[in-house]
């Protein structure tokens, strides 16, 4: 895939799902080579913050995750949010976010969740006993075989997992205000969770172009190699996007 100088290239923040770290997007980002500068945030209590309190509300997520971006948001350069499950719902929030504080967020990209503005119509994972937990992500491939190796770890880690679930189970947002950038809703063809009709709703938040990509995988499509493709080809609309941009304001000034 395309490679671009560090200093220019686009930035892509990316918000993992629920349970999951900074290291939850590492096939992606093999994939992705040098196409994009990645920032993938860690939230509160999770992988190398793991010692820190937890976030308790989506809103607290949001906050936390703008934190992690400060001095990196160049407005020279495109910017790219994407989110998985849980992490879709913090993306868009961020994405409106910043939007609102007058930052320009070129392409949002969320996956493995359906529109924001739609409950969840499982079973409270969260409310299931600890065995029930495990088990079903463990089903869905959310839970990396190293820690399932690992009980006493994994006993560690199941409170943050827990309280990912709630606010991933719980939280619903509304699609005002809408964003100014394009976005992408990427669902696997075998996953559970969503129901694919519905995600072409994710254009109600949005006041530009929207798409809805089906991948063959299941909720964690993250792992695909067709999912970093479709980030990649995000990327290079960004990249164009921006030098349109650049060539009509060039011809503009020369009248």
């Amino acid at each position: 895939m395309g490679r671009h100088d560090a200093a220019t290239a686009p930035l892509l923040v990316l918000l993992p799902h629920a349970g999951g770290t900074s290291w939850s997007f590492g096939a992606t980002l093999r994939r992705l080579g040098g196409a994009a500068r990645p920032r993938v945030v860690e939230y509160p209590g999770h992988g190398v913050r793991r010692l820190e309190p937890l976030a308790h509300t989506l809103p607290k997520l949001v906050t936390d995750a703008r934190a992690q971006l400060t001095g990196l948001l160049d407005p020279s350069r495109p910017l790219v949010i994407a989110g998985h499950s849980m992490g879709s719902l913090v993306a868009l929030e961020l994405a409106r976010a910043l939007q609102t504080a007058g930052v320009r967020v070129d392409h949002l990209v969320v996956s493995g969740r359906e529109p924001a503005d739609v409950a969840t119509f499982w079973q409270p994972l969260h409310r299931r006993p600890p065995e029930g937990v495990v088990a079903e992500l463990s089903s869905l491939g959310g839970i990396p075989p190293a820690l399932l190796d690992d009980p006493a770890l994994l006993r560690r880690f199941l409170p943050a997992i827990v309280r990912d679930l709630e606010i991933a189970e719980t939280w619903t947002s509304p699609a005002q205000p809408r964003l100014s950038c394009p976005v992408t809703a990427v669902h696997g063809r075998r996953d559970r969770l969503v129901r694919a009709a519905l995600m072409p709703g994710w254009s109600r938040f949005t006041s530009v172009g929207h798409e809805v990509v089906e991948l063959a995988g299941g909720h964690m499509v993250t792992e695909d190699e067709d999912y970093a493709a479709v980030l990649s080809r995000v990327v290079r609309s960004c990249i164009a996007a921006r030098s349109a941009d650049l060539t009509t304001d060039l011809t503009a000034q020369g009248r």
